[in-house]
């Protein structure tokens, strides 16, 4: 092969190492001839499964793999010995052949790499739309959505209650989409300051204060991908002004930066409020919502798909058996009925907790409805949503439920307040979560602290310090 030729083809292929972890060189008998992965994942990717690839028939290995060059393949998946993995890719045309390699080049992209004998990830899992276990009607459109939506390049907003997985659906439509190819990076807006979060999303450079170094901000890093941006609604206003406005100038100035950085990204925001509640007390800026939610998806409570339980059970059951090494066969019926019965404010995550704390004190070959009524009857729900007040109650399987009471003149006021049933409660608890959720519906409705205050009759100075009690924020 022409010298010239061959580095030209090299200069090519080098050029897509920052978007892919490596590539495939395919043969004409569409059997994998060469594989090479670009650092750091050539220190990562195991090599006996490098040498299990060597030589594998490209079309009968995979599935739906294309023939036509310069096109994405849909998500692959491949099991060997201790190692699973799944990948993306995408054909690309190089001026002539590198020695050995005779048609194609698979450009590669691992979505997760997990050693099954550790229960580890080498690289860690990007969900899919083959991740969300389903048979509820209205998830199995929310699945459809999220196809449809996998292509556009339009900000996304996602709504829902803690748990219910927004992440997992971020992750799927990055995966089944046009861009998952290149980076997905995610970010919980409420992990870390908003100091620390703006020169984390937009960069900083070395000066600019005490101790800074030159770093690229996130949306430089995940320039051809996707952004997940988690409770969006902990961004403080400011931070979300100078969001917006990267939004609409598609570029960034780090901080203490004197130029721009240009930058192509699909963003995708999570709140776990509804978003028009946060608009309405200020804090979502108005301007910064009608950029966000071009494409909305609303993800249903666990409560509202009760007939997926038996089905997410059996999922986590069976992750659970790998990740604690036990041989757990499933749950008496008793405990189907029980978990039912209960409200889930924790929705699919606290399923998840619940079967694991399960399997650390469970000795039978079932779960049984004993130890799951125990962990419902220690955890208290007390849900609250925008508008409505909580009344607690219990039912005949110790869960603690919520129920709507509204005044007559539709203010969110308690008009009443019951227990039911024969099991004890924290009258503390409750006189707390009581007093916490009046405060909180005066102030949505007076909007001002004083005015607030008035309402409840009693001085700005006491609400205030009642508020900082109870952990209440406006």
């Amino acid at each position: 092969m022409d010298r010239n030729l061959k580095a030209e083809a090299e200069n090519l292929i080098s050029g897509y190492s920052s978007s892919f972890h490596g590539f495939f060189g395919i043969d004409e008998n569409d059997v994998i001839s060469e594989i090479r992965w670009f650092a750091p994942m050539d220190k990562k990717f195991p090599r006996e499964l490098s040498e299990y690839l060597m030589g594998q028939n490209i079309a009968s290995s995979f599935s739906e793999i294309p023939e036509s060059s310069e096109v994405d393949i849909p998500v692959q998946s491949c099991r060997f010995r201790n190692y699973e993995f799944s990948f993306t890719g995408m054909f690309i045309d190089v001026p002539g052949s590198l020695v050995s390699w005779h048609s194609r080049i698979l450009l590669i992209r691992i979505l997760h790499l997990k050693d099954i004998s550790t229960n580890e990830y080498i690289v860690e899992h990007l969900y899919c739309l083959k991740d969300i276990i389903t048979i509820n009607p209205q998830m199995i459109q929310l699945k459809k959505e999220i196809a449809l939506l996998s292509n556009s390049d339009s900000n996304t907003l996602i709504f829902g209650e803690t748990g219910t997985g927004k992440k997992l659906v971020a992750e799927s439509i990055h995966s089944e989409g046009k861009r998952r190819n290149y980076p997905f990076i995610s970010q919980n807006c409420a992990a870390i300051p908003a100091t620390l979060l703006e020169s984390l999303l937009f960069g900083v450079e070395r000066g600019s204060f005490t101790g800074a170094e030159t770093k690229a901000g996130l949306f430089e890093m995940a320039d051809g991908g996707t952004i997940f941006l988690d409770e969006i609604n902990s961004m403080s206003v400011e931070l979300q002004s100078k969001l917006l406005n990267i939004i609409e100038e598609k570029k960034t100035r780090r901080i203490g930066g004197e130029r721009d950085h240009y930058f192509d990204v699909r963003l995708i925001v999570a709140t776990n409020e509804v978003p028009e509640t946060l608009v309405n007390e200020g804090r979502l800026r108005k301007d910064l919502y009608y950029r966000l939610n071009i494409a909305r998806i609303s993800i249903p409570p666990l409560r509202e798909r009760k007939e997926d339980i038996p089905k997410l059970s059996r999922h986590f059951v069976e992750k659970l058996n790998k990740k604690m090494l036990r041989s757990i066969k499933g749950l008496e019926p008793d405990a189907y009925i029980s978990m039912m019965n209960y409200r889930w404010p924790g929705n699919v995550r606290e399923l998840e907790n619940m079967l694991e704390s399960a399997f650390n004190i469970e000795t039978g070959d079932y779960i049984s409805a004993e130890i799951l009524q125990k962990y419902m009857a220690e955890h208290r729900i007390i849900s609250e949503s925008s508008g409505s007040s909580i009344i607690s109650s219990r039912d005949e399987h110790g869960s603690f439920q919520s129920e709507v009471n509204r005044h007559p003149d539709n203010t969110s006021l308690f008009s009443g307040y019951y227990i039911s049933g024969s099991e004890t409660v924290n009258l503390e608890r409750l006189l707390k979560d009581f007093e916490a959720h009046i405060i909180r519906s005066a102030i949505r409705e007076e909007k001002t602290l004083s005015a607030a205050a008035r309402k409840l009759e009693m001085s700005p100075q006491k609400l205030s310090y009642r508020m900082k009690v109870l952990d209440i924020h406006l």
